[in-house]
């Protein structure tokens, strides 16, 4: 069979990961209903092969690594970033990764980004469309959206689930909506905050066909991809 496709969306759970998330009680993805499933490198190989994927670029699905503690989240985003870089030495052919930097904290976001793409030499970064309750275009991102800018980097914005949406009393899981109202905020937040043009050399990807707007292309002003 011949490898064709390209996956910029494909999730992995390293076991240093999912040993955190145990030990913090969680049991789904952001809140959003979602299980954290049962992975393994050799099952994304299989289902690589099956659906006819020469490539895939790994990415920390939501929550991410920020639970509330800083140190814990420069701990997980370090490891998780190395194994996925141990990944793309054994399979060169198969595998790039979007590292996870431990925002909100900036000054943390922008050393752990600077390892991961100077030494770890990943394909680009992979950021939730809020974390601690704060969207990209926040503000106190600003230090942080000029280093990118700087390095031209590659920005996945995948998303997670805001707290206020406990308050709903909605009985069908999170994900099946806020997933999509997250990264549809988050990058209303990065248009009207002006981030988007104050940083142009960012380039975004948007997870999951775009969100809930229709993303405007070629000569717009947002260099970005709306991946499904």
């Amino acid at each position: 069979m011949s490898l064709q496709r390209i996956d910029i969306h494909h999730h992995i759970f390293p076991p240093e990961y999912l040993a955190a998330i145990d030990r913090l009680g969680l049991t789904e993805a952001g809140g959003g209903g979602v299980a954290f499933p049962d992975w393994s490198l050799s099952a994304s190989l299989e289902m690589m092969d099956r659906h006819d994927i020469q490539t895939a670029i790994a990415s920390i699905a939501s929550p991410g690594v920020y639970f509330g503690d800083a140190r814990l989240a420069r701990e997980l985003a370090r490891r998780c970033n190395e194994y996925s870089a141990s990944i793309v030495r054994e399979y060169p052919d198969r595998f790039g990764f979007f590292a996870s930097v431990p925002l909100p904290g900036i000054s943390d976001a922008i050393a752990e980004a600077a390892y991961a793409l100077d030494t770890l030499k990943c394909d680009g970064l992979v950021l939730m469309g809020s974390v601690a309750d704060r969207f990209l275009g926040d503000p106190e991102f600003e230090e942080f959206m000029q280093e990118l800018d700087r390095r031209k980097t590659v920005v996945f914005i995948h998303p997670n689930v805001h707290s206020s949406n406990r308050q709903l009393g909605l009985k069908f899981p999170a994900a099946l909506f806020e997933f999509l109202a997250d990264t549809t905020r988050a990058v209303l937040n990065l248009a009207l905050s002006g981030t988007v043009h104050r940083y142009p050399n960012i380039r975004w990807i948007l997870s999951h066909a775009g969100a809930l707007f229709q993303v405007t292309r070629g000569d717009g002003p947002w260099p970005i991809a709306h991946q499904s």
